[in-house]
């Protein structure tokens, strides 16, 4: 099992976000749709930190927003979350992707 704690001892990740503002982000053509899970970097991914974004991004965010991986709460059934969030994110994909393009 994986844990902030691991993140912040083995991976400098976390320091580095909590320690330096986001330098601005340039666009990327090969960037058709986004799936955002969790996203780290405080006011990247709010209304404003989006607004010039140009394509098609799904965010999805915990109910507990906290950096904790792999940590479930008692009574959270984890195989059901991921049979209806992997349907939904393929689901965004081929609306996003494949169905544009045809």
């Amino acid at each position: 099992m994986v844990t902030s704690r691991d993140f912040s001892d083995g991976n400098r990740f976390c320091e580095q976000i909590r320690s330096a503002p986001t330098p601005p982000l340039a666009g990327d053509a090969r960037i058709k749709a986004a799936v955002l899970v969790d996203p780290a970097g405080d006011g990247l991914f709010t209304a404003d930190g989006l607004g010039k974004v140009t394509v098609p991004v799904q965010l999805w965010a915990s109910n507990s927003g906290d950096p904790e991986l792999c940590t479930d709460h008692a009574g959270f059934d984890r195989v059901a979350f991921h049979k209806q969030f992997d349907a939904d994110i393929l689901a965004f994909f081929r609306k996003n992707l494949i169905a544009a393009e045809q």
